[in-house]
């Protein structure tokens, strides 16, 4: 075979809602130079350049984008600035937010009422100086589609656009009692880490559970260790529930008496933003028996980290 055929993709005019649905075709022609990432970027920077906004806390914690393809500066120096995004009308719309100062206020992202981005969340943060995000409101999807990224926070400095980070908790010095035949939520008390994006796993107001803060799927770790049982029969199970059912599942015996029992659980979980996930225990010994939580070595774990 001899020669070359190229496919060309014709370019829809910028604000068209085809944008969208273009997003992932590869365009290599001469006509098109660098394909359809370089139109973008060229497309993004006019508007930008051409219908620049700044937006201050003078104006109000929560401002309206404006409904046209632009770049909006927001400078939250005075305080943390919710931005909310324009109603996806007739056409596709691409807009670049961009956080200008270097306070610790956040630039809040929003969608308006009815609508979400593609992944069923609403709200997408910006924590430091030169963090940005790019979004096409697509018409014809209903949705808002993150194209791109920069988002560091205290424990992303890297600012990486991957996965939703990960998150360790961990309980100190609780002796949690588990009764018999009872069903019983491990509880925690503190993190030992947590770079959760756009939104934390763990909120020490509901200190007991690992929250989902984008939809994916989830490998869920916990481990434990019981103090010396004063029962010699009996079977001590643990589970990790999440998702609305029950994720994963160990047991064993029951140490005999005067010594420690210790258990670990994994699974994956599919989950959507919001959804929680904790540990929870189950013994028949006819008593009760208490969770080791004296030692960093023996104390509950629970780790969560987003997989796909």
């Amino acid at each position: 075979m001899t020669g070359t055929t190229t496919a060309v993709f014709p370019i829809p005019p910028f604000g068209n809602p085809e944008v969208g649905l273009l997003v992932n075709q590869i365009v290599n022609s001469a006509g098109v130079p660098g394909g359809l990432a370089q139109y973008m970027n060229q497309a993004l920077g006019e508007a930008v350049n051409n219908n620049a906004i700044t937006i201050t806390f003078a104006g109000g914690a929560t401002q309206i984008l404006p409904s046209l393809d632009h770049g909006a500066l927001v400078n939250a120096t005075g305080g943390a600035i919710t931005t909310v995004m324009p109603p996806i009308g007739g056409v596709g719309r691409l807009f670049e937010v961009v956080k200008t100062d270097s306070s610790a206020n956040t630039v809040t992202i929003t969608a308006p009422a009815g609508s979400t981005f593609a992944d069923g969340t609403t709200t997408f943060l910006l924590y430091s100086q030169n963090d940005y995000v790019d979004v096409l409101a697509n018409a014809i999807t209903g949705f808002y589609h993150i194209r791109g990224f920069r988002q560091r926070s205290a424990s992303n400095t890297g600012g990486f656009a991957g996965a939703a980070g990960c998150a360790q908790i961990q309980q100190s010095g609780l002796n949690q009692s588990i009764s018999n035949n009872t069903l019983t939520t491990v509880q925690f008390t503190f993190k030992n880490f947590d770079t959760g994006l756009p939104n934390p796993y763990w909120n020490s107001a509901s200190p007991n559970v690992l929250t989902a803060p984008v939809k994916g799927i989830f490998q869920v770790t916990g481990s434990m260790e019981f103090t010396a049982a004063t029962e010699s029969a009996g079977e001590i199970k643990l589970y990790l529930i999440g998702g609305g059912g029950y994720g994963a599942v160990t047991g064993a015996p029951i140490a005999a008496a005067g010594q420690s029992s210790a258990l670990s659980v994994s699974g994956l979980f599919s989950l959507t933003s919001g959804q929680v996930v904790s540990m929870q225990c189950l013994q028949n010994s006819t008593g009760s028996i208490n969770i080791n939580s004296n030692s960093a070595n023996s104390s509950p774990v629970m780790s969560i980290v987003q997989v796909g």
